[in-house]
């Protein structure tokens, strides 16, 4: 799979990794939405998380916490429909790195607001190392 490493390309695809405040909204529903009692809404709940793909897995990362074992389980299931975050994992530190070396303008904004959602620790810690790179 060939990637644009320019840095229009490179925050494009920073920031289609990064839910917008509307679907942070309605993440949290469908999120919400798995302990309803309704089968048939746990149901299409479910199915549409699996649906949006890497963006919802921080929510899911989070929902598989929760004490309600149904939640627990439906939250596992989307993430396993979607897949696990191995490859944003070491292709997301590398973008965030030629950003920082780069400075194309938006690096900084992009990578602060994707940076929340990074369900990966060394990769949001080399996300947060590349923003120190474009604060100076």
């Amino acid at each position: 799979r060939g990637i644009a490493t320019t840095g229009p390309a490179l925050l494009e695809l920073v920031k289609k990794r990064t839910p917008t405040p509307d679907v942070a909204k309605k993440l949290d529903a469908l999120i919400k939405q798995l302990d309803d009692d309704e089968q048939e809404v746990r149901e299409k709940a479910m199915q549409a998380l699996s649906e949006m793909g890497p963006l919802a897995r921080g929510k899911l990362a989070e929902a598989i916490k929760s004490g309600d074992a149904e939640v627990k389980r439906r939250a596992r299931w989307a993430l396993e429909k979607i897949g696990t975050a191995g490859d944003d994992a070491v292709l997301l530190p590398a973008v965030a790195r030629v950003l920082a070396a780069r400075k194309p303008e938006g690096a900084l904004e992009a990578l602060l607001a994707f940076l929340p959602h990074v369900d990966h620790v060394d990769a949001a810690e080399e996300v947060a190392g590349a923003l120190s790179g474009l604060a100076k």
